[in-house]
């Protein structure tokens, strides 16, 4: 976009060749070189001074630059002298493109190919965060809810029975360590979480939306009801997966009110419509009246005999 900019300014001037092709290299060049120049004019002189102790500047084409130790190699010039990035959303963009690019790749890998050209001070700092915020990387990386306790012993292995009179696996707990405790997530109506499965793939996981939540008898979240595509269905908190997308922040960003331009069937006026097309419009009323179980199968009504 930039690049455009420039040319349309180009071509405003009175005696210039008007450039009417595609953009060139030298015009992309000169935008890459606009832009690193908006990004180190907003960086204070104060932090200017405060690295210059440690890393060595110097100015070329209007364009501050590291200069290296790798002068005497025969490596590429940018790499020898790598262009200083500040922290600037700009500069978290081009983060973040690098990082899709190389296909979600870590911390390490991603700022390693950025310093190849651009040498961003607190660099690792500035990617942690950027990756940090990647929804791909989360839905691979994300962590079952883990309830704040144990859930209490049935009433058939608490009570004073006879001898085999409740028979039974009795099965030991596992020991919980408490330094490899996962980060606690409160679910509240309205977060969209991925439901977990072991026998789908991670990347066909259903998504769901938590409609309520079910309290065992010591008053901790056990259950959560779930609305998908085909119903609601009820699974085990064990058994959520949350994005970390809050439910207050994701209502925020839609649009206060949508304006639907389409007409429901309800609103068709069924004086006016032919013979022909009114079965087929009654076809499609009853179709969406059939009642569903919440897995999603169709409940197909039984036919009795008349007798």
């Amino acid at each position: 976009m930039t690049a455009w900019v420039l040319r349309f300014c180009h071509n405003l001037k009175a005696n210039s060749h008007k450039l009417r092709k595609e953009l060139t290299f030298q015009e992309i060049q000169m935008a890459e070189e606009a832009v690193i120049r908006i990004i180190q004019a907003e960086w204070s002189s104060k932090m200017q001074e405060k690295y210059s102790k440690t890393i060595q500047f110097y100015e070329e084409n209007k364009i501050l630059k590291v200069r290296s130790r790798l002068i005497l190699g025969e490596d590429a010039e940018d790499f020898v002298r790598p262009t200083v990035l500040p922290d600037h959303p700009i500069v978290r963009r081009l983060i973040e493109y690098t990082h899709k690019t190389l296909q979600h790749v870590g911390v390490q890998t991603t700022l390693s190919h950025i310093r190849e050209r651009f040498w961003i001070l607190r660099g690792g700092r500035i990617v942690r965060e950027v990756l940090h915020k990647c929804l791909t990387c989360k839905r691979y990386s994300s962590k079952p809810l883990v309830p704040d306790g144990s859930a209490p012993l049935p009433v058939d292995r608490i009570n004073h029975v006879a001898s085999f009179e409740v028979t039974g696996a009795d099965l030991p707990e596992l020991i919980q360590n408490p330094q490899l405790s996962l980060k606690q997530h409160n679910l509240s109506p309205g977060d969209i979480v991925l439901i977990g499965s072991n026998n789908t793939k991670r990347l066909n996981w259903p998504l769901g939306r938590v409609i309520e939540l079910f309290k065992g008898k010591d008053n901790i979240e056990r259950a959560v009801r779930l609305r998908v595509a085909n119903g609601e269905i009820i699974r085990p908190i064990q058994r959520i997966y949350p994005l970390e997308i809050d439910s207050a922040e994701f209502t925020k960003s839609l649009p206060e009110k949508v304006e639907s331009a389409t007409e429901t069937i309800d609103d068709v006026d069924h004086e006016h419509i032919p013979p022909e097309e009114q079965s087929e419009t009654l076809r499609i009323e009853q179709s969406q009246s059939v009642k569903k179980t919440r897995f999603g199968r169709r409940i197909v009504p039984v036919k009795r005999l008349d007798l």
